[in-house]
């Protein structure tokens, strides 16, 4: 990367399917072998309750911060991360359903962006207390906007126990899936 400074991009990782914990350390490493991609911190990995559709294995998901090169803009993160989750053999076909691995793209800087295809911060990682422990964790201070993580988790009801993150879901909470990639 140049002497400019990066952009620093979060990232969830998920998988249900095949070896969850794999999965997502397959994924990690492609990232970092991704030109103008440095995978700089990761959080835990929890095993997460399944949101959407509960009947269903449970997750491996965790958190990673990466800093991505200054001309690297946003659709080409996410275009990456579409693109890494195919070459691990991502199929998309049910909504909230199981899958090999899921890469979404939760922040990049301080950016604001609502687009056909992509919307950051990602629009719902303010409920989810699979995205907002692990980032918590790698990040204390880190505000999503106006709100600080810690404020958004006291808000949610959630339990976290050896590594393990229980929410119970409510069906106001479902939304279909934005055309970014996000399907969690």
């Amino acid at each position: 990367m140049s002497d400019c400074a990066p952009h620093i991009v979060y990232v969830s990782l998920g998988s249900n399917m095949g070896n969850p914990a794999d999965n997502v350390q397959h994924a990690l490493a492609a990232l970092n072998a991704v030109p103008g991609f440095a995978v700089t911190a990761t959080s835990d990995v929890y095993v997460t309750e399944p949101q959407g559709m509960p009947d269903q294995p449970w997750f491996a998901n965790m958190v990673a911060c990466m800093h991505v090169h200054q001309d690297v803009t946003p659709d080409q993160v996410l275009t990456t991360l579409l693109s890494v989750e195919a070459d691990l053999g991502r199929v998309r076909t049910t909504v909230w359903g199981p899958r090999i691995i899921d890469l979404d793209l939760l922040l990049f800087d301080d950016l604001h962006i609502c687009s056909t295809h992509l919307h950051l911060p990602h629009p719902r990682m303010r409920e989810r207390a699979f995205v907002l422990v692990p980032l918590l964790q790698l990040a204390p201070d880190l505000c999503i906007g106006t709100e600080r993580v810690a404020d958004l988790l006291a808000g949610l009801h959630y339990t976290v126990r050896n590594q393990h993150i229980w929410q119970p879901e409510s069906p106001a909470h479902l939304t279909l899936p934005n055309h970014s990639g996000h399907t969690r």
